[in-house]
């Protein structure tokens, strides 16, 4: 099996630089970090201190894409992500970037394009896009199983006591909505397909004193069809109410939570499952509890497909450029 060398731009703490690289060590029969590109110290030590990458050198940037990796990992403040990206794609490189990609939409599409122009594989980090539950509601949208789709709900937060992340979170516009917001976007957008309008609600609570959109709620509005997504960075448990559901006409799949830790790095998600319409005010669902899953996994997997097999991602670049203009739309950015 082919074991993919790998240069990763990036350690930012904001973002899931160390959780993708741990992903990608934990697969060590698919990929192997020859070298990380970072020059801040303190970020650095997490990747140090994990003894995960033992002997794996810090170079600049130029030297470590003269390694000629198969690919390279782009884990930078999200100002920069698409900047680095292109760097890579212009270079050959097949890139797997973390989400959602900036707020310059005309450079988002240029990369989007430039991947699709040299057929290399562009995978954004979306982490929900392998879950158990939301894989098993895609098998049932497939097999007809929920009828016509009428909504998509879907909920994401945080309490956030440390004041430095409020302020990291004022740096976008749309604040909870930019940097949580986009995951639940991305479900509504692959299950309903692009909406008609767009309706942001977002909000500020003015925590610890802090000028930020903490509070998110934005709606979606079809031809047939509603949905809504909400977030929060002031949410007591919000962690453990993160949650997903698709409504149809023959049915009805809800997750709660989303992700519960279960031990060693796994975790595990919650899901009902509704097909009986005789008894309208009775809970008749099923409750199912997902085998154990390392969150990154199915995302590291397919991108792993992608380039050693030639098996198309999923998400195609011009799905990935709808999707980062309507995560726009919902900030409030035109």
């Amino acid at each position: 099996m082919k074991k993919l060398r790998i240069v990763q731009i990036g350690c930012f703490e904001y973002v899931h630089a160390f959780h993708i690289a741990r992903g990608a060590a934990e697969l060590g029969d698919l990929f192997e970090i020859i070298a990380f590109v970072e020059e801040d110290e303190n970020r650095r030590k997490p990747f140090i201190d994990s003894g995960l990458f033992n002997g794996v050198p810090f170079l600049p940037l130029e030297q470590a894409l003269e390694l000629k990796p198969d690919a390279v990992f782009v884990e930078t403040r999200e100002e920069d992500l698409v900047k680095y990206a292109t760097l890579a794609l212009e270079r050959g490189f097949p890139v797997h970037v973390d989400k959602p990609g900036g707020e310059d939409h005309e450079e988002f599409c240029r990369m989007c394009d430039l991947a699709k122009q040299k057929n290399l594989p562009l995978s954004v980090g979306y982490m929900y896009r392998y879950n158990p539950s939301v894989l098993k509601i895609k098998e049932l949208v497939k097999q007809g199983k929920l009828g016509e789709l009428l909504s998509v709900d879907a909920h994401m937060g945080a309490c956030y006591t440390d004041k430095k992340m409020r302020i990291r979170i004022a740096d976008f516009k749309g604040g909870m909505t930019f940097y949580l917001g986009c995951h639940l976007i991305d479900l509504v957008t692959y299950f309903l397909g692009f909406p008609d309008k767009v309706i942001p609600l977002n909000g500020k609570s003015g925590a610890m004193d802090v000028d930020c959109v903490d509070t998110g709620f934005v709606a979606f509005e079809y031809k047939k069809a509603t949905s809504f997504i909400r977030t929060s960075a002031i949410e007591v448990n919000a962690g453990g109410r993160r949650q997903l559901t698709v409504s149809g006409t023959d049915g009805t799949v809800s997750v709660l939570p989303l992700e519960r830790p279960c031990g060693n790095g796994f975790d595990e998600c919650v899901y009902k499952i509704a097909l009986d319409k005789s008894t309208p005010y009775k809970d008749n669902s099923t409750t199912y509890t997902s085998n154990p899953y390392k969150r990154y996994e199915g995302l590291l997997r397919a991108f792993y497909s992608a380039i050693v097999d030639k098996t198309p991602l999923e998400y195609t670049p011009d799905y990935e450029k709808r999707l980062h203009e309507t995560v726009l739309k919902a900030c409030g950015i035109e």
